[in-house]
């Protein structure tokens, strides 16, 4: 009969979240409404009638009912019950329903197979696949546990797809060289089509010199006709040879010219035909599941674009580029990754877990090259430029809860020598470290915490260098791009402040206040891209700007709510 509660369950099965229904005390439908309504007409606050935002809440009391009796109940009736039914809830918190699903599917298709005499078309291959390997990874601890005829089952389909897979590319290699051959063939030809051209054209300058020697002939004839008729005669009929060689020599270069670009149809159609080979072909390899080959084959199909352009090659293009990518290797910790980085050249990754750990994995093997244990959950992990070097931030504390942390035993960043098995730099704060980061030379470390500081480090030491203070907890913080300056911003006193590195002049202060709106708290802030300017913005729904030379701001911006979150363009003109 509580309303906050039908909000909550609403809430959660509007967004898909597991629900375990726990029957205490049996009830009747009617019964729950009545007593809803009539809590809602007394209790109801301005709070909860914002939540409803004008629905109806009898209706939505009525839709959970409905959801809640279409799950599995847990009863929890009677004091005699008591273990029973703890057990009972504790077994379907640690229930994984995905996993059963999977479990029964994979055992489904695995009889089929088995029934069918074990015949290939029955085995996995695409993403079934690859679903299925990911699903027995992660079945090391699980129940039902993962059984013979499965294992079997999946690592049959594994191989078989493996050597279909290398047996197309034998075919697709065997195709392109077919290819490449004609295309060889085509501009040979070509070659040699414009030496004749060329030889033509000289001698039809050869004829036309001749025909022009002839003319000059003729005039002299003429100027003699009086006293040389035979002369006359003769001239007429160098004239007629040479017009006779001119017109044999231009029909042999226009005849050229029809071979030379007979032989440019001739390669044009060799790379239309080579352009739809190599679009089938990416949907062939899509269709298996090797996204990135079939993405290759795609690109290569449009290599002559705009000399010519098939929808074929369009498709295959598009369909790639849409296709979920294909793994090329599986990284597993035994707690829940909450983040990953590349190296520079992505050879390598750095993940980091609540299983206490960060790593470095090799994606060639798929395995990880360096382990850096802590005592709690890895909260972050940042690369050093060089590579050298892994800087880390964990806390150990009662909660995972990053507003409410809880009381932490351990909450320090840490700088380890990659590779290296020298004890590694530790860089202990009194509260909840929040985050860290390099310099832009990698020469010190930046840490801030719930403790209501913020700490500068030596990279290579671990010294403490210079300490920056606010009065309340520090939510972040930002190196200028020179490494010069520190940009850092609290939550709770509501200042964005910028420090001078390694020197003892007192930080500019920005408030972040508001007079229209007195309950406001400062939710992030940012340098502008020439850093002469830090962008605020907080819960009362403004975004301001401040000059880092003059002490004065501009309120550029209202939104109705709070403001989660604000970027400049990278030209400084504008911001999201």
């Amino acid at each position: 009969s509580s309303p906050v509660c039908h909000l909550e369950i609403d809430y959660a099965s509007a967004n898909n979240k597991r629900i375990i229904p726990i029957l205490y005390q049996s009830y009747v439908e009617s019964d729950v409404l009545d007593a809803l309504l009539d809590s809602f007409a007394t209790k109801a606050n301005a709070y909860i009638r914002s939540l409803l935002d004008g629905r109806d809440l009898r209706t939505i009391a009525q839709d959970n009912l409905l959801v809640l009796s279409r799950l599995n109940w847990v009863i929890f009736s009677d004091d005699t019950a008591l273990d029973t039914g703890m057990s009972a809830i504790a077994e379907a918190i640690a229930t994984d329903v995905d996993y059963i699903h999977e479990h029964t599917r994979i055992l489904v298709r695995a009889r089929e197979w088995d029934r069918s005499g074990r015949k290939k078309d029955y085995l996995l291959r695409g993403k079934d696949l690859k679903s299925a390997e990911k699903w027995q990874a992660q079945s090391a601890d699980k129940k039902p546990s993962i059984l013979g005829l499965q294992s079997e089952y999946i690592f049959l389909s594994k191989s078989t797809f493996a050597a279909r897979q290398r047996m197309l590319i034998a075919g697709i290699s065997t195709g392109l060289v077919v290819v490449m051959i004609f295309a060889l063939i085509a501009l040979y030809q070509a070659g040699v089509a414009e030496s004749e051209a060329n030889t033509r054209a000289t001698q039809q300058l050869i004829a036309e010199n001749n025909a022009a020697t002839a003319t000059v002939a003729q005039g002299l004839a003429l100027l003699n006709e009086a006293t040389s008729v035979a002369n006359a005669s003769t001239a007429t009929v160098a004239q007629g040879q040479a017009e006779n060689a001119a017109a044999t020599a231009e029909y042999r270069s226009t005849l050229v010219a029809q071979q030379a670009a007979t032989s440019e149809a001739n390669l044009v159609e060799a790379w239309q035909t080579q352009s739809r080979f190599l679009a089938d072909q990416s949907l062939q390899q899509l269709r298996a599941g090797n996204v990135q080959t079939a993405l290759l084959l795609a690109l290569q199909s449009v290599e002559h674009f705009p000399l010519f352009y098939y929808g074929s090659s369009q498709v295959a293009l598009l369909e790639s580029l849409s296709s979920p990518v294909q793994e090329i290797a599986f990284l597993q910790h035994e707690g829940r990754v909450i983040g990953a980085s590349w190296n520079h050249d992505e050879s390598q990754v750095l993940t980091w877990s609540m299983d206490g750990t960060a790593r470095i994995w090799d994606l060639e093997t798929g395995e990880p090259t360096y382990v850096m244990n802590h005592d709690g959950i890895v909260w972050g992990a940042e690369w050093a430029s060089s590579e050298s070097k892994v800087l880390t931030w964990a806390n150990n504390c009662e909660y995972f809860d990053l507003d409410f942390p809880g009381d932490c035993t351990t909450h320090e960043a840490t700088i380890w020598d990659v590779g290296s098995q020298s004890n590694p730099l530790r860089l202990p704060h009194s509260d909840f470290v929040a985050g860290a980061a390099w310099s832009p030379n990698d020469e010190y470390v930046l840490t801030w915490s719930y403790d209501h500081t913020a700490h500068v480090w030596s990279g290579t030491t671990g010294e403490l260098l210079q300490t920056l203070a606010h009065d309340g907890v520090i939510n972040g913080a930002k190196w200028s791009s020179r490494g010069s300056n520190i940009l850092t911003w609290s939550h709770d006193d509501r200042t964005a402040r910028v420090w001078f590195v390694l020197d003892d002049r007192d930080p500019l202060i920005f408030s972040h206040e508001n007079p229209e709106a007195p309950i406001t708290y400062l939710s992030g802030a940012e340098w502008s891209p020439d850093e002469n300017y830090v962008l605020t913005w907080g819960t009362d729904g403004s975004i301001q700007i401040w000059p880092i030379n003059i002490f004065d701001t501009t309120l550029i911006g209202q939104h109705a709510y709070s403001v989660n979150g604000a970027v400049w363009s990278p030209d400084g003109r504008r911001i999201l």
